[in-house]
């Protein structure tokens, strides 16, 4: 159930998408999130309503960034973020690591 469901989740988010919002979608959604809906998002809600994949929020001063899952509801707005298994200082650019270090 949790398949079919997904596949046809994902498929309705990006018809509904373009651009920049649809090419995140398509390559931004992948195992760790999916493994995240299937292990822990599935068994504790068994629906996808109202969670919103690869959404973008605006920043204070860079403008749009997008978050992993935004679950909204009613006044209620929660930001989920998924980390995978790849160490947090490999993906961070050398001046970003450099500035931690000082």
């Amino acid at each position: 159930m949790f398949e079919k469901t997904h596949r046809e989740w994902l498929e309705h988010h990006i018809r509904n998408r373009s651009g920049e919002r649809r090419r995140r979608l398509e390559n931004g959604h992948q195992h760790a999130e999916r493994e995240m809906l299937r292990h822990v998002w599935w068994p504790a809600f068994g629906h996808f309503d109202c969670l919103h994949p690869e959404y973008e929020v605006t920043d204070f001063g860079e403008g749009a960034r997008f978050i992993d899952f935004a679950y909204i509801r009613s006044g209620i707005k929660v930001a989920i973020e998924v980390d995978g298994y790849v160490a947090t200082s490999v993906l961070r650019p050398m001046g970003a690591a450099n500035a931690f270090a000082q």
